[in-house]
């Protein structure tokens, strides 16, 4: 997009990262932002923390993850999990995270992670982090130099959820201003 701040772009009455701030904020105890630290001026008007990346050379959204959790670690450690959601899809079911949750329960207490693939596509960002699994997910950030959830997948315990939705606007991935018309329309 022409190298804009994605989050930022006008979507329906507000932006992108309104959207998504607004869904997921019913369904998590506390939110955050996660952002390169080049870009964190442009996140304080929503008054939220702000988690710059760790490592402010390494590219990719598993830096973002693992700087969140790792921040949760230090100053707040008082949760199970870190709820994921990208600030590029802004329209996603409502109970996500309590579908994620639900298949919580019948895995073992440990490193798994839990993403999601709405109707047969992969989201791997949608997705709930253990704090069990951050020290390797240090590892696969710090010493593997991977750069999504997907590579950390091939290593790591992981459990793929199905959610089906029949909201086309669901899990919409605007990766361009085609795609940001696109969804304008599908929602209008």
């Amino acid at each position: 997009m022409n190298y804009a701040d994605k989050p930022l772009k006008a979507f329906g009455t507000s932006t992108l990262i309104e959207h998504v701030i607004t869904a997921a904020n019913s369904q998590v105890e506390r939110l955050v932002i996660s952002v390169n630290s080049n870009s964190a001026h442009h996140y304080t008007q929503f008054s939220l923390p702000l988690i710059t990346d760790i490592l402010p050379d390494t590219p990719g959204p598993l830096l973002g993850i693992y700087s969140v959790m790792a921040w949760y670690a230090e100053f707040d450690p008082t949760y199970d999990y870190v709820a994921v959601f990208p600030a590029d899809v802004p329209c996603f079911p409502s109970n996500i995270v309590t579908i994620l949750l639900s298949s919580a329960e019948s895995l073992p207490i440990g490193q798994t992670v839990l993403w999601c693939r709405a109707n047969g596509q992969d989201q791997p960002l949608f997705s709930l982090w253990p704090f069990d699994a951050l020290p390797y997910l240090s590892d696969t950030v710090v010493n593997q130099h991977a750069h999504g959830p997907k590579n950390y997948f091939s290593m790591h315990p992981n459990t793929c959820v199905a959610i089906n939705t029949s909201k086309p606007e669901h899990f919409f991935n605007v990766n361009s201003e085609a795609d940001l018309l696109q969804l304008n329309q599908m929602i209008a």
